[in-house]
């Protein structure tokens, strides 16, 4: 006669064996193919009793009929969370950067850098505010070397690209209204132009011409940073990099470029169109080729009578 059995708990009950000795029969010594053996256990939680697979028996020591009892019984069972917990390890450490005290577990109590020296962060802030003062000089990964001249030359050229594909976008407010100057002017022009190994803002192919919208705190508008000397290493690189690109403008191409600044573009836009006017007109001849050096009076542009000299033209 052939008997269906529910669970391997009715076997149990049925040939008179505890659970275990049954189960260890049925894992151990007796192979059963394709056959999903299950076994009636009481959930920890609610007390609820329901078949798991056999594999799974064995597998925890407590199961449970769904994940919202599983949930239920872990936020109750405090014997494993926090110092309850027989392996909680934390000890109070402070924060390297802000000298905060926190708890840390051990294994981060232990750990250490290349350098042979511990950190420990209370927050993401902090770690980024320490790296800054950190891995300076030797411990800077870039220290003591320096790229080939082979290396540089396909840096810049990888740069270009990503200026002329568009990747790198870095069309600012003063460059849009430029923009928008030219468009409504109905003049052709092109943004990020490479000409060597230098990005162009805007050439106006139809004559030939450049301009540049130079920002006044980054390319250092004379006009409202007097003092050279109080000028921050980012400002002087800079310059630099901006008497480089003017001279090779120059040089190789024939071209003396417009600086349009910052703030002639955002407070008199009049002045720019004007002063564009004139650059195209007279084909790139100007007496001065920095805005700042330009006034509207009357509806006229005039130049000023003590003209500025930007500071790319004087280092």
């Amino acid at each position: 006669m052939n008997i269906k059995y529910r669970s391997i708990n009715d076997i149990s009950l049925s040939q008179n064996r505890h659970l275990d000795d049954v189960i260890d029969l049925l894992s151990n010594k007796v192979r059963i193919a394709n056959k999903p053996l299950k076994v009636e256990v009481e959930c920890a939680e609610c007390k609820n009793y329901f078949l798991i697979d056999l594999c799974k028996y064995d597998a925890y020591e407590f199961h449970f009929c769904s994940k919202a009892c599983y949930w239920k019984y872990k936020t109750h069972d405090r014997r494993t969370h926090g110092k309850n917990n027989p392996k909680y390890n934390s000890k109070i450490v402070n924060c390297t950067n802000c000298n905060k005290e926190m708890l840390k577990p051990k294994h981060i109590q232990s750990q250490t850098n290349a350098f042979g020296d511990h950190h420990a962060f209370c927050s993401k802030q902090c770690y980024y505010e320490y790296r800054k003062k950190y891995y300076v000089n030797d411990k800077c990964y870039q220290y003591g070397t320096e790229a080939s001249e082979e290396r540089k030359e396909v840096c810049r050229q990888k740069t270009l690209e990503l200026y002329q594909n568009g990747t790198f976008n870095r069309v600012t407010k003063p460059q849009r209204i430029v923009n928008n100057i030219l468009n409504s002017m109905s003049i052709k022009y092109i943004c990020e132009k490479t000409i060597g190994y230098y990005s162009i803002d805007n050439y106006l192919e139809e004559c030939d011409l450049i301009i540049e919208v130079m920002g006044d705190y980054f390319h250092v508008n004379p006009m409202k940073y007097a003092d050279i000397e109080c000028l921050n290493q980012i400002q002087r690189k800079d310059i630099i990099r901006d008497k480089k690109k003017n001279t090779y403008i120059r040089k190789y191409r024939n071209i003396n470029i417009l600086y349009l600044w910052e703030n002639e573009i955002l407070k008199c836009p009049d002045l720019c169109i004007d002063l564009i006017k004139l650059y195209v007109s007279t084909k790139g001849i100007l007496s001065s080729y920095n805005s700042f050096n330009y006034r509207l009076i009357n509806g006229r542009l005039e130049t000023l009578s003590d003209m500025v000299t930007s500071y790319f033209n004087v280092v």
